[in-house]
Order: structure tokens, then C-alpha cells, then sequence
């Protein structure tokens, strides 16, 4: 699989999952909406590109889902897909999607979990500290 493929195919995959959570959330939360913050690096403290997206899935489906754009520093504030600021508490899968306008430079950098399986696991809970996401990469 040749790597335009892979990054329309991860595309695809993040822009169907924003579809079908959006379908599914109205405006009003169903659960208590707490602030997200955090960085996002890799293990070895490089930063990934500013814009990089986040994609916060809930794991039982009962909550909204909700992004973040990664800036140059590699912090983040999630917001909920209506645009308002915050997570509804609960457990969420995130996905990494490359920065808009990415040349696919983004899709070879990562390994393929990050943007496709999902690898990091976060609880949203009330006063919760910065999340702090790092990326590993295993060499080849």
C-alpha cells in the first residue's frame, strides 16, 4: 500500500468517525462538561507539527465527541464538535489526524496506530491535570 493510500485511507476513517459522532450529538451534553488540556510530543520530547488533530472518540458511546488542535509548542484545549469548550467525563479513545494541508509527511512520521487504531486511552474526569500524550516510535 503506497503511502497517498494510507494517508486518504486514515483521512477517510477520521472524517466518517466526525460524521457519525456529530450525527449522534445533539448540543446538549449528557454528561458533566470539565476543561482538557495538555501537550502532545513525541517520546523523545520532538513536537508534532502544529495543527496536528486529536480526535477524542468515547469508548461506550454515551458521550459526545470532541478535537484539538495541537499548537507549535504542543499544547492543546478540547473542544466538543458543536465549538463549545470542554469534554463531557468519561472515557475516550484519541486519535492523532494530520495537520490540514499535510503533504503526507505527517503519515510517515507516525506509526500507523496513532492515526488508525487509536493508541491513547484517556479518562475525563472532574479536576483532572494537563493530559500529556507521547508519541513512540520504534525504530526499523
Amino acid at each position: 500500500m503506497n503511502r497517498h493510500n494510507v494517508r486518504r485511507g486514515a483521512l477517510t476513517v477520521f472524517a466518517a468517525l466526525l460524521v457519525a459522532l456529530a450525527a449522534g450529538c445533539g448540543d446538549a451534553p449528557k454528561h458533566k462538561v470539565v476543561p482538557v488540556e495538555g501537550t502532545i510530543a513525541f517520546a523523545d520530547g520532538r513536537k508534532l507539527p502544529a495543527g496536528t488533530r486529536l480526535l477524542f472518540n468515547p469508548g461506550d458511546g454515551t458521550a459526545g465527541a470532541a478535537t484539538a488542535v495541537a499548537a507549535e509548542d504542543g499544547t492543546f484545549k478540547a473542544v466538543r464538535l458543536g465549538g463549545r469548550a470542554g469534554v463531557e467525563v468519561g472515557k475516550y479513545t484519541v486519535l492523532l489526524a494530520a495537520p490540514e494541508k499535510d503533504n503526507g509527511a505527517f503519515f510517515r512520521m507516525l506509526p500507523k496506530d496513532y492515526y488508525d487504531g487509536g493508541v491513547f486511552a484517556v479518562q475525563v474526569r472532574e479536576g483532572m491535570p494537563p493530559v500529556e500524550l507521547k508519541v513512540v516510535v520504534r525504530r526499523r
